[in-house]
């Protein structure tokens, strides 16, 4: 769904957000908040394409899976440098 960028704070980016020239300011699936918003608009922004309410939903069911999925794979490895590969994994899924 493409909206306004000021009402977008609080919604994921559902395509990667490029300015005039073609450079990528932000990615996809990336959360939008006021500061970001604000800068959006500095560099002219005016709209974006964003997950619907239904659309996030999903997304959260299929991060939930991944992290399943990571837990599953490692649970077998418990040494420090392991656990700290699967944190990375994690939080890279849930950032």
């Amino acid at each position: 769904m493409n909206i306004d960028v000021k009402l977008a704070a609080g919604k994921t980016t559902a395509t990667p957000v490029t300015n005039k020239g073609g450079g990528t300011l932000l990615p996809a699936d990336f959360e939008l908040n006021e500061k970001i918003i604000a800068a959006l608009v500095k560099q002219g922004i005016e709209m974006v394409e964003v997950f619907d309410a239904e659309e996030n939903r999903e997304l959260d069911i299929i991060n939930k899976k991944k992290i399943e999925r990571i837990d599953l794979l490692f649970q077998a490895h418990n040494s420090t440098k392991m656990n700290e590969l699967k944190e990375c994994l994690i939080n890279q899924i849930e950032n």
